[in-house]
């Protein structure tokens, strides 16, 4: 209780774009995150259809990582241990 307000339990909480679930794991941020980033990739797909490796490389880089990357350090080593398994 503080301030004579019951705490409710929540089973996943987003912190500074982070999704933290109750019982530690981040399978929430990681679906989450590869979900932006394939809506991301979706819309290059239907914006250039016909370009050079380069361009795509660098619209991938610039656009789709950075969703990826976000605060990896903090889920990196977990996240591996999650994609291993799903592939």
């Amino acid at each position: 209780m503080i301030e004579s307000q019951s705490l409710t339990k929540s089973d996943c909480e987003k912190d500074l774009g982070i999704y933290i679930q109750s019982d530690l794991k981040w399978d929430t941020q990681i679906k989450y995150a590869t979900s932006k980033a394939n809506r991301v990739l979706g819309c290059i797909r239907k914006s250039f259809k016909y370009t050079q490796s380069e361009v795509i490389k660098l619209l991938y880089t610039s656009l789709v990582r950075p969703h990826l990357e976000y605060a990896i350090s903090s889920w990196s080593e977990i996240g591996t241990r999650f994609w291993d398994s799903s592939l």
